[in-house]
């Protein structure tokens, strides 16, 4: 096909104007013209955009760069439209192949597709297969002479904390503890990914039984910034006291998270609120069969059940085994010992 007749197919998303205005326009111009109108959409829209910018490329020849870049958002294409997740990991490959060709190892574009690639991996629950890729990632980072040290290390800091929640997933608690460590250290340490960490290191706490660490972390945490924005450190916090049957001080934070997530779900009455709305009862209700209070422990289990049925009106979701399964403790309290095995078996079922 020549380069006329190219333009004259008007691909779905590319207007004939192309020819025109930019025949004088080298292949790599046009090829990343394309590109920029692909990011837009990132999703299925963009796939005919760079089918015909790697068609062009084909025909005409484009640097290993260009390739590189119209192969990476390809793939981001690809995986947010959920298109095709293999093929989406595939064209991540292609891209690290010429970025390599184009950059070298140690460039911050090339180490960012690895990066991708974990992040990928890890999204699709293939978490050890993902691992390696963000290891390479920041391993390439090195002292990237492109970027000052300050955003270096910020990059450095997001990254790890992908390293870190991948490692608690892994199991590997100790290693997950030393990076998140390492991010609390870090200078360039930026709201987010403190929170992500602190949050994440005390759940590493809790998972290994170390309780009164996951309060000390959490407490000095919630003692310099505002709670009504860390909504899930309030939860965890009397989680955490729960834990060490310090019911009292359980309450208190367990409470604070309910009337967090109340305001936020009556400005919103969105179902995104809704959910967190009945986890928050779902905590109540093993909060007050520990205290043998077992009318707060009704109320709670019913308002998290209503919360929940009206998000999933089928009951199947995971969540209704944990409610179901705190209802059958509570009954089992109360004697009701049929009822107990009845609610215990609804659990099973989910």
């Amino acid at each position: 096909m020549n380069l006329s007749a190219f333009y004259r197919m008007c691909v779905i998303g590319l207007s004939c104007f192309y020819f025109s205005a930019t025949i004088a326009q080298s292949a790599d111009s046009l090829a990343h013209t394309l590109a920029d109108q692909a990011e837009v959409y990132n999703n299925e829209k963009s796939l005919p955009l760079l089918d015909a910018a790697l068609m062009l490329c084909t025909n005409r020849g484009c640097a290993d760069s260009t390739i590189a870049r119209l192969y990476q958002r390809k793939s981001v294409a690809l995986y947010l439209a959920q298109v095709d997740f293999d093929l989406s990991l595939a064209y991540t490959d292609s891209a690290i192949l010429f970025y390599e060709k184009a950059f070298g190892a140690q460039r911050l574009i090339t180490a960012n597709s690895y990066y991708n690639k974990g992040a990928i991996l890890s999204s699709l629950g293939r978490t050890s297969n993902g691992k390696p890729y963000i290891e390479k990632a920041i391993q390439r980072l090195g002292d990237n002479s492109e970027l000052s040290k300050s955003i270096l290390d910020s990059i450095r800091v997001n990254w790890s904390v992908q390293l870190m929640i991948m490692e608690t997933q892994l199991g590997d608690l100790s290693t997950a503890l030393q990076t998140g460590n390492e991010i609390l250290r870090n200078p360039s340490l930026f709201p987010w990914a403190e929170l992500t960490t602190v949050l994440g290191n005390g759940i590493v706490h809790i998972e290994m039984g170390a309780f009164e660490e996951a309060v000390e972390l959490y407490s000095k945490y919630l003692a310099k910034n505002e709670p009504d924005r860390d909504f899930v450190i309030v939860q965890n916090l009397g989680l955490a006291y729960l834990s060490l049957d310090q019911t009292r001080y359980a309450e208190e934070k367990l409470v604070q998270k309910l009337q967090l997530d109340r305001e936020r779900f009556s400005k919103a009455k969105s179902n995104v609120f809704r959910e967190p709305l009945s986890n928050s009862h779902a905590n109540l209700i093993q909060l007050y069969l520990q205290t043998q209070e077992w009318q707060k422990a009704e109320y709670h289990y019913k308002e998290a059940l209503r919360l929940l049925l009206e998000i999933d009106g089928t009951g199947r979701r995971p969540r209704f085994a944990e409610i179901y399964l705190k209802k059958s403790k509570l009954e089992h309290a109360l004697g009701h010992y049929e009822s107990s095995l009845a609610f215990l078996t609804k659990a099973m079922n989910v």
